[in-house]
């Protein structure tokens, strides 16, 4: 490469040097010391700085094509480098690691396969991620910034809802904080942008009648697999998913208990089958590897939205498939106690099961302060009672 002698930086003179035939020029400029001119063959300008290392070694990082840098653009980023050069610091290893850094969506594809063997929402977050790959994907881990995260939540809050993007914010901050525990970036953004306060949780708990008439409407379904599935939630609390992904290897019909192998908490629990529930299994045709047989005898019904309509169109009750467990939790913690309900409902702490399972129901708890004014004996001061013959 042939270098010409140095000329004052302006743009008369950058348009001024010609291309040489077969061979690259490059052309020193007076000021700043170290801005190059590299001209090819082709005719393309290309501006660049020429450096030497504290450890002696002469480097050259290229800053861009004239044309889409200007040359004040170009000056101004030659003397930061070479400030920076002066300070000690090395502009071309900086970039090196730039360059092997991850981008967020080559991080987001990490964060993936190390999340399918620690979360069992792992699909979440490939849902939720997608949008975070959209906006930033192509940014270093470093390069994203609060802004980038608050931009990922109010998209995701116009889209899908409040409840939706926090569940995408919570998605986001585990990503990064994963990221940053394991020493790829300095600090996790979006810890800096705050979630929605969320509406309280449903108390839906259906009343004794209705779960008569609910349950006299399951007795209707003509597809038995569907009442299997009802029987199977208004009788043992299980989700939904739990239901419809119950293969006939885990049910114990002799024994009267149903294993999941693979429930929400990942460990596996067993759930005691009542009798009537049992006996009816048991009438049940084995077409299919599931409980709740679908369309396809090798894969779990996708859901029970068409027996839940009809059972509630019938009954005239409404409510959601997910008020069956809340009313199982709160028939058994009022009759058996709290700490059975988080047995059989199998939550890790009874106060998970008190805050979104379990309901007071006001006859108990009349009855309760009933029982305590009794007890104080409240009754013989106040004229609580009618007197007999209606004195």
């Amino acid at each position: 490469m042939a270098t010409k002698a140095r000329l004052a930086l302006t743009a008369r003179s950058v348009a001024a040097i010609k291309p040489k035939l077969g061979a690259t020029v490059q052309v020193a400029f007076t000021e700043p010391q170290g801005l190059r001119l590299i001209v090819y063959p082709s005719g393309r300008r290309a501006f660049a700085v020429r450096y030497t290392s504290e450890g002696g070694e002469r480097k050259l990082i290229m800053l861009g094509d004239y044309g889409a840098l200007t040359v004040d653009a170009a000056r101004k980023m030659a003397l930061d480098i070479l400030s920076r050069v002066v300070h000690g610091d090395d502009p071309s290893e900086e970039r090196a690691t730039a360059r092997a850094e991850r981008t967020f969506a080559h991080w987001k594809e990490e964060y993936i396969q190390r999340a399918k063997g620690r979360k069992k929402t792992w699909k979440r977050d490939v849902q939720y991620l997608a949008l975070a790959v959209e906006l930033f994907g192509k940014k270093r881990l470093s390069e994203v910034a609060a802004r980038d995260c608050d931009i990922f939540f109010e998209r995701t809050r116009e889209a899908r809802g409040d409840t939706s993007a926090n569940r995408a914010l919570a998605s986001l901050k585990t990503c990064l904080g994963t990221a940053w525990r394991l020493g790829y970036i300095e600090a996790n953004p979006a810890l800096r942008v705050k979630p929605l306060r969320e509406p309280a949780p449903r108390t839906r708990v259906f009343s004794e009648d209705e779960q008569r008439r609910l349950l006299a409407a399951v007795a209707h379904l003509k597809d038995p697999s569907a009442k299997a599935g009802m029987a199977l939630l208004f009788s043992t609390g299980c989700r939904l998913s739990e239901a419809l992904g119950l293969r006939w290897q885990d049910v114990d019909l002799n024994a009267g208990v149903l294993r999941l192998p693979n429930p929400k908490s990942g460990k596996p629990q067993s759930i005691p089958l009542p009798a009537p529930v049992g006996g009816f299994l048991k009438t049940l045709p084995k077409a299919s590897a599931y409980v709740v047989a679908g369309r396809y005898p090798d894969r779990p019904r996708a859901d029970l939205k068409g027996a839940w309509g009809a059972v509630t169109t019938e009954s005239g009750v409404k409510g959601t498939v997910h008020d069956i467990r809340r009313t199982v939790g709160t028939n058994i913690a009022s009759k058996y106690g709290l700490e059975t309900a988080q047995h059989i409902l199998r939550h890790s702490s009874p106060n998970v099961t008190w805050r979104h399972y379990v309901q007071a129901k006001d006859n108990d708890l009349r009855r309760a302060l009933e029982g305590v004014a009794e007890d104080s004996g409240l009754d013989n001061v106040l004229p609580m009672r009618p007197k007999a013959g209606g004195e």
